[in-house]
């Protein structure tokens, strides 16, 4: 499900809304957003199994937060941002020993 929704939005042109660095990442990564409207919003981490395991709540228009990886398995991770409800930009990433 989350593969099909990232392959979805990889056909739209994004608005480079999120990304997602060093990538691929081992200990963190980076993730930073802008957003074109003080709309609430948020970040979904899903793995390739679609089990969403990390969710964040944006707090500002524009920011960047750091999330540590250290314990995540190694594998293709998918950060997804959604405004009011509504999947907006997906961004694959991995993760590596």
């Amino acid at each position: 499900e989350a593969f099909d929704a990232y392959n979805l939005l990889l056909n739209t042109e994004a608005p480079g809304l999120l990304k997602v660095f060093p990538n691929p990442a081992k200990d963190f990564v980076v993730l930073e957003y802008k957003l074109e409207t003080e709309a609430p919003a948020s970040i979904s981490i899903q793995n390739m199994s679609g089990l969403t395991f990390k969710t964040l709540t944006t707090k500002r228009q524009q920011d960047q937060t750091i999330l540590i990886t250290l314990d995540w398995m190694p594998g293709i991770y998918i950060a997804g941002l959604k405004v009011n409800g509504k999947l907006m930009e997906s961004v694959k990433f991995t993760i590596i020993d």
